[in-house]
C-alpha cells in the first residue's frame, strides 16, 4: 500500500492523521507489515497476502483468528487486532487489512534464546491447552490429508529445468517416508483437539526485556496439543550449534507441564505427525517455485532459500527424536 491508501485508511476507520511512516517493518514470511504513526497513536498495520485472501475460506479464516485471541487474551499476553467499526479484519480497495497498536520489543532467536524463554514460551502453550476454550463457527479438523504427489512435482521440476529440480530428486525418497508416516498417525493424533496460535514459533513471540507477547494469530485453530508441544520444542530449544540443548527442552517441558499432564501420550504417533507442518510448507514453498501459485520474482528466491532451509530442520528433527523423546519421558 501508498502513502495515499494507507492515509485514507487511517481517515476512514478513525485511527487519526497520517504523520509518519508508512514503515515498512519485517512482518513474516507471507505478509507485509507497516508501522505507522498518527496523531492518536503508533500502530502496526499488516496488509494480507492478496492470493492467499483469494483461497476458498481465506476471509472466515482469519476473521475466526482475531475472535481466538480475543478467547485468550486474558489468560496469556497477547497483541490482537483492534475492532475499526465493529471489524477486526478491514478492507481497502480490494486489499484486507490487520491494525494493532504498535509495541516496543523484538524478537529472539538462536543464540539469544534462554533457558528462560523457553521455560515462558512452555508456560503459555500449556496456559494455552489448558484453557480449551471453545469458538462457535470454528470446528475440529477431522479430515485426514492425503499424501503429497512428491513425484509429479519433481516431473514437472525436470520438464521445466527449475532450479528446484536436483534438490527434491535428492530428498523424494525421505519425502514420501516421512509423508507416510504423517498419514498413517494422522487419525489417532487428531482424537483429541484444542484451539491455539498453531505457529509459535520466534518471530511470533516479542519480548520486552523478560516478558512475552504473543503476535500474529491468523494460524490459530484446532490442533493435537501435543503435537504442537513438539513443534515448540523444534523451534525453540536448539544452541548456536544447531543442536537440540537439553536444558532449554528441559525448561520448555518444565513450564509446560505446570498446565498439562503429559503422561499416556503415544509419542510415536506424535512424533510422526509433528513434520506435517513443515512438509505442508515445503510443499507450498516448491509450488511456488514451480510458478502453481503465481509468484513474484523475488519469492521464488525466498522460496527456494526456504525449501533448503525446511529439508534441513526435518532431517534434525529425525536425527534428534530419540534424544528429545529420552528427556520428555523424564518429566
Amino acid at each position: 500500500m501508498d502513502y495515499r491508501e494507507i492515509q485514507d485508511l487511517c481517515m476512514k476507520y478513525g485511527l487519526g492523521n497520517l504523520q509518519a511512516g508508512p514503515e515498512k517493518v519485517t512482518g513474516g514470511l507471507l505478509h507485509k507489515m507497516y508501522h505507522i504513526k498518527t496523531n492518536c497513536g503508533e500502530y502496526a498495520l499488516k496488509v494480507l497476502k492478496p492470493d492467499i485472501m483469494r483461497r476458498p475460506g481465506a476471509y472466515d479464516n482469519m476473521v475466526n483468528s482475531e475472535r481466538v485471541a480475543q478467547l485468550l487474551k486474558d489468560r496469556i499476553p497477547l497483541i490482537g487486532a483492534k475492532c475499526l467499526n465493529g471489524k477486526n479484519l478491514i478492507e481497502r480497495n480490494k486489499k484486507y487489512c490487520f491494525v494493532y497498536e504498535w509495541i516496543e520489543g523484538k524478537s529472539v532467536f538462536v543464540p539469544e534464546i534462554s533457558d528462560e524463554h523457553c521455560k515462558k514460551i512452555g508456560e503459555i502453550l500449556g496456559k494455552i491447552h489448558a484453557a480449551d476454550v471453545c469458538l462457535d463457527g470454528l470446528s475440529e479438523e477431522q479430515d485426514s490429508r492425503s499424501a503429497y504427489d512428491w513425484k509429479r512435482l519433481l516431473r514437472e521440476a525436470e520438464q521445466t529445468n527449475n532450479p528446484c529440480f536436483c534438490t527434491i530428486e535428492q530428498w523424494i525418497e525421505k519425502l514420501e517416508e516421512w509423508d507416510e508416516k504423517v498419514i498413517t498417525y494422522q487419525k489417532e493424533v487428531k482424537s483429541k483437539q484444542v484451539i491455539s496460535h498453531r505457529d509459535l514459533d520466534p518471530k511470533n513471540v516479542m519480548w520486552s526485556g523478560e516478558m512475552p507477547c504473543v503476535i500474529d494469530w491468523e494460524a490459530a485453530g484446532y490442533i493435537p496439543p501435543y503435537q504442537e508441544l513438539l513443534a515448540a520444542i523444534y523451534d525453540w530449544t536448539t544452541n548456536e550449534n544447531g543442536e537440540y540443548d537439553d536444558r532449554k527442552i528441559m525448561a520448555l517441558l518444565t513450564g509446560y507441564t505446570e498446565f498439562m499432564n503429559i503422561s499416556h501420550v503415544n509419542w510415536d504417533a506424535f512424533f510422526a505427525v509433528s513434520f506435517d507442518g513443515r512438509l505442508g510448507w515445503l510443499e507450498y514453498c516448491v509450488r511456488k517455485v514451480l510458478g502453481e501459485e503465481e509468484p513474484e520474482q523475488k519469492e521464488v528466491q525466498d522460496k527456494i532459500e526456504q525449501i533448503n532451509k525446511n529439508l534441513f530442520e526435518l532431517e534434525k528433527c529425525e536425527k534428534e527424536q530419540q534424544k528429545i523423546r529420552r528427556i520428555i519421558e523424564k518429566v
